[in-house]
């Protein structure tokens, strides 16, 4: 009579199917160059909203400011501290963020190969493994979504899955890396732990399962939560440090219920998706689901049930946000891993023969394809029109090209540096790309983005917060003005008491500080 297994075989040990080599091949060189090339012609590509004011941010939290104190953000602090290392290394500009994340997604390129190289039949496949990742994403991400935190969160969330699915040797280092990893989760986005958490039960039940269940446990717990105590404990000391518990809190846990409240989650943002989807994961979808029952034939294992349990936890985070385009880079690694384990099966068994389900499998590929290739295709027409933006001129030009706000920007900025122009912070009410191209700070602590999602109280803080060190200089995006205007008495008052109108363009409206002799020469 067989034995009675004792735990499900998915999540038993099992020792990796072959012993891989730890350095690169020269077709992983090939696939890191690939992903090198796409990213890179893209690096002069210009900022949407978010990226401007994460720069803006990250450069004035590197020149002192407090986070959340004088430079507020709804956001946890991973992503700005993202931006401020990008801009120590390489600039505060767009094409010095955009190479930094180059170099991180070669670091997660170069580790999801490492990671397949022992767990799939074929070198080939784990060696362009990282075309169905980082590739798809620099082809088919639009300019909203480049460098946002949940395509930049695949990587920590990645290095704590490969700890803790793997059962080689060095389980401590791993687990306590695991723990470091999803602290780094926790810094960049609060609400994605659980997507971190989920791979520390795989450990877990190893443990429990042992001879000395409670033992094994605590040596397993104990590495994972003293990592996870590193990055989350140096959170907790910037906090106590610089006594900003009760912003800290507000903004974490009070604040994002608010937002949901007001702004929702319209039925039609949900409708617009289904494009980013097709461009994003659809050359995932054929060979994953090809993989899952070829896979599942011989009974599932934990590279599949970590992959599927990242897609079932980051569904509901998911569903309970505010279903930007932007939130769906978050589902591209796990579905892109089972992805290459399905090409890898369907190559081993010999699918690449003339069959008829071989012939139906590529034609879906072949027209999943199509999805990414067309978002490369405008993008590279575009980069290509103007010399990649390799000088000044040509990286304006692409800018105003693929950014329209730009232009507009741009001339306020202009009238910024005019000699006779007041020094000193800016503030701007609707998209910072204004106040990133003038090259100021913000002037109080309070970011002007996204204002209809602000409540009563929001736009009252606003207010008080300008009437109390009133910026030489405020623009106010057109779409921007109007939510000023219907929801904010206060903030219509301040501007009718402390500013005059001075100029404008087809997107914003310019004010400057009402100087002793009012607004002669205001512009109405």
């Amino acid at each position: 009579m067989p034995p009675v297994a004792s735990a499900p075989a998915f999540l038993a040990s099992s020792p990796p199917q072959v012993r891989a080599s730890r350095w690169p091949s020269g077709l992983d060189w090939v696939g890191l160059l690939a992903v090198a090339l796409l990213g890179l012609f893209q690096v002069a590509m210009p900022f949407s909203g978010d990226q401007a004011l994460f720069t803006v941010g990250g450069r004035q939290l590197l020149d002192g400011s407090v986070f959340y104190r004088d430079f507020w953000d709804v956001k946890q602090p991973g992503i700005y501290l993202f931006y401020m290392a990008g801009g120590v290394l390489l600039g505060f500009t767009e094409v010095g963020i955009h190479l930094f994340e180059v170099l991180w997604n070669l670091v997660f390129a170069a580790g999801l190969q490492r990671f397949l190289r022992p767990r799939l039949r074929s070198a080939r496949v784990a060696a362009l493994a990282p075309l169905l990742v980082q590739g798809v994403y620099y082809a088919a991400e639009d300019l909203l979504g480049m460098t946002q935190l949940e395509a930049l969160v695949g990587l920590p969330l990645f290095v704590v899955l490969w700890a803790c699915v793997s059962t080689s040797s060095g389980r401590t280092a791993r687990l306590f890396l695991a723990g470091i990893a999803t602290g780094v989760v926790v810094a960049f986005k609060l609400v994605y732990l659980p997507l971190g958490l989920v791979f520390w039960l795989f450990p877990a039940w190893d443990a429990v399962r042992g001879p000395r269940p409670v033992r094994s446990f605590l040596a397993v717990a104990a590495p994972l939560l003293l990592g996870l105590a590193i990055p989350v404990g140096a959170m907790l000391g910037y906090v106590a440090l610089h006594d900003i518990g009760a912003q800290t809190w507000w903004t974490t846990v009070v604040y994002p219920a608010t937002t949901t409240a007001i702004e929702g989650r319209p039925w039609s943002r949900l409708l617009l998706l289904p494009p980013q989807i097709l461009d994003l994961l659809g050359v995932s979808v054929v060979p994953a689901v090809v993989g899952l029952v070829l896979r599942g034939r011989k009974g599932i294992d934990r590279f599949t049930v970590a992959c599927l349990a990242w897609l079932g936890v980051a569904l509901p985070l998911f569903a309970i946000q505010h279903w930007w385009s932007y939130h769906v880079p978050l589902f591209l690694p796990p579905l892109a891993l089972l992805a290459a384990r399905g090409i890898d099966e369907a190559l081993a068994r010999g699918m690449e023969r003339r069959s008829v389900p071989a012939w139906i499998a590529a034609a879906a590929l072949a027209l999943a394809l199509v999805f990414p290739l067309k978002v490369l295709a405008f993008k590279g027409y575009n980069a290509a029109t103007f010399g990649f933006g390799v000088t000044p001129e040509d990286r304006q030009a692409l800018q105003d090209r693929m950014q329209t706000y730009y232009v507009s920007a741009r001339q306020w900025a202009r009238m910024l540096s005019l000699p006779d122009a007041t020094p000193g912070p800016v503030y701007v009410i609707g998209s910072p790309i204004a106040l990133y191209l003038s090259g100021r700070d913000q002037a109080i602590p309070q970011n002007g983005w996204a204002v209809d999602q602000f409540d009563g109280p929001m736009w009252q803080r606003m207010a008080r917060q300008l009437a109390a060190a009133p910026p030489p200089y405020l623009a106010i995006r057109h779409v921007s003005g109007e939510f000023l205007k219907e929801r904010s008495r206060e903030m219509t008052d301040l501007l009718a008491r402390l500013y005059c109108r001075d100029g404008g363009s087809t997107e914003d409206a310019w004010y400057r500080l009402r100087g002793p002799k009012g607004c002669q020469g205001d512009v109405r």
